[in-house]
């Protein structure tokens, strides 16, 4: 991309020259190629995204339950998780609400699954087991609060968890269901020694409800190796210590264990709990508990790159920023050209001039980091459009200005062609223009990656802005001494001075390489 655009430059500069030659208006060539340049910039905002990185919410959404006598946790399938270690791991568990994880009956349709996902109210009917008592528990939720469908993510960036994930029905997997009940039981657990006991479900289908408070713990979890890396996996948790009671132990041990008792377990023959969803009813559930954890600590990916279309997005943009570097690299040279030749007729100072465009450099460079950083926060991804509304408008605001200068030169020589063959005999023009070549390749070095560079050092935009009135105060001094400066030691050995400086600046920005030996 940066390699195209200077072959265009080389050619469309000199020929917009003969174009304004031609039509004899100079000024006006100019206004109009400074006016396009800036609203050509507008053009990179119409280029589709091509990937993007979506980043996971920081809590991992899961299931408690007991599986036989062991707790389990499962995830649910809103975001995937690739888990980190093979081997057991310690985390925060925080238990939201209790409730009940009822599987599919045979047959249930998806569009079954959707109307009970969509339901607002439902009924957990709990039966004792001598039959003696029985518990209707109805929970009824707002409409607004149902779970929505999933966003496309070209559309949000930075997920976030479901916040009414433990107050809503929830789609743990494709054939298992959550039904939350608040405040109707917690999840208890008793130490004896090194051994704990955990148990969901009620003593007793009459006893008071629970305080809506969330208990926090912490886990020593395991899960089975699986081929498949990318498949969800259940964990097991071999210990698990209360956060915010008495007991609390600082090490986990080898022998510690934990136990898990369902007070509803039900057997083929005895249907202790079952919920009533509509028409539908729902009769294989278990006691479960919804839970969060710390993603970091279980899932190895925070962020997923998603392609939409790269090979588009990348044509597209060359297109658009090729027209931009023909357009504004025209109107640059004819700029450079037309202050060249005022400075010739009023005997001016051409450092003097460059201090005037450096200013321009120190004060729009932050400006314009500070505004993409404002206008980035909370997005997941910089958003540049500021830089491209301001250099727009400063590009159409030179424009009239430029309207207002007297530009008119000294006709062009009509032996263009013979004149730069007579030019090219000279050895000492031929080295300025080698040496303009080295310095250019060195220039375009350091702007093609300097900033990639600093982006991979976690700099923000407005530090990268930073660097550019850094280096422009620094260069303030030199630019109003030019004059004496040249006329002290001779243009050559300015140049040679300035190979030196570049020479440091590579070097420096080499210096401070990632090491990539260890």
């Amino acid at each position: 991309m940066s390699s195209l655009t200077p072959l265009f430059l080389i050619l469309i500069p000199p020929l917009a020259g003969l174009f304004a030659d031609k039509i004899g208006n100079f000024r006006l060539l100019l206004a109009v190629t400074s006016c396009f340049g800036g609203l050509s910039a507008l053009l990179l905002l119409l280029v589709p995204v091509g990937r993007i990185t979506v980043t996971y919410p920081p809590d991992a959404t899961l299931i408690t339950s007991c599986d036989g006598s062991v707790l389990r946790l499962q995830h649910v399938s809103q975001y995937p998780c690739y888990p980190r270690r093979p081997n057991a791991q310690d985390t925060d568990l925080t238990i939201a609400t209790c409730g009940f994880l009822c599987d599919t009956p045979s047959g249930f349709t998806s569009d079954k699954l959707n109307a009970v996902l969509m339901s607002e109210i439902y009924d957990i009917n709990l039966q004792s087991k001598t039959k003696s008592n029985r518990l209707i528990y109805r929970n009824v939720y707002n409409s607004l609060l149902a779970p929505n469908e999933k966003k496309y993510r070209a559309n949000s960036r930075i997920l976030k968890r479901d916040p009414d994930f433990n107050t809503t029905i929830t789609k743990v997997s494709s054939n298992q269901i959550f039904f939350p009940a608040p405040q109707l039981y917690k999840m208890q657990c008793s130490y004896e020694g090194s051994n704990a006991t955990c148990m969901l479900g009620m003593s007793q289908l009459t006893a008071d409800l629970e305080d809506d408070i969330q208990d926090k713990y912490r886990v020593k979890i395991s899960h089975e190796v699986q081929e498949d890396v990318t498949k969800m996996r259940d964990y097991w948790i071999h210990t698990i210590l209360k956060l915010n009671s008495t007991v609390y132990y600082k090490n986990f041990s080898e022998d510690d264990s934990t136990t898990c008792v369902d007070k509803f377990t039900q057997t083929q023959d005895d249907e202790s709990i079952w919920v009533q969803v509509g028409n539908k009813r729902l009769s294989k559930c278990v006691s479960a508990c919804a839970a969060t954890a710390p993603r970091r600590n279980l899932c190895d990916n925070l962020q997923e790159r998603v392609d939409l279309d790269p090979v588009l997005t990348f044509w597209t943009y060359m297109a658009v920023r090729v027209f931009i570097g023909i357009i504004g690299g025209t109107s640059f040279a004819m700029f450079e050209g037309a202050v060249i030749a005022i400075i010739r007729e009023q005997r001016a100072d051409y450092g003097l001039q460059k201090v005037y465009g450096s200013f321009g450099g120190i004060i729009s460079s932050p400006l314009s980091g500070m505004l993409i950083d404002y206008a980035s926060k909370g997005k997941g991804y910089t958003d540049f459009r500021p830089a491209f509304y301001m250099y727009a408008i400063l590009k159409v605001l030179s424009a009239g200005l430029m309207l207002s200068l007297d530009l008119e030169f000294k006709k062009p020589a009509k032996t263009l062609v013979k004149d730069v063959m007579t030019v090219f005999k000279n050895f000492e023009i031929v080295a300025l223009l080698i040496a303009c070549v080295v310095m250019g390749t060195a220039w375009g070095y350091l702007e093609s990656f300097l900033f990639w560079f600093l982006q991979d050092l976690g700099a923000s935009q407005s530090l990268m802005g930073i660097t550019i009135t850094v280096g422009g105060i620094a260069g303030l001094p030199l630019l109003v001494l030019s004059g004496p400066i040249i006329k002290r030691i001779g243009h050559s050995n300015v140049l040679f001075i300035g190979f030196v400086f570049y020479a440091i600046r590579l070097f420096g920005t080499y210096s401070y390489r990632p090491i990539i030996f260890i």
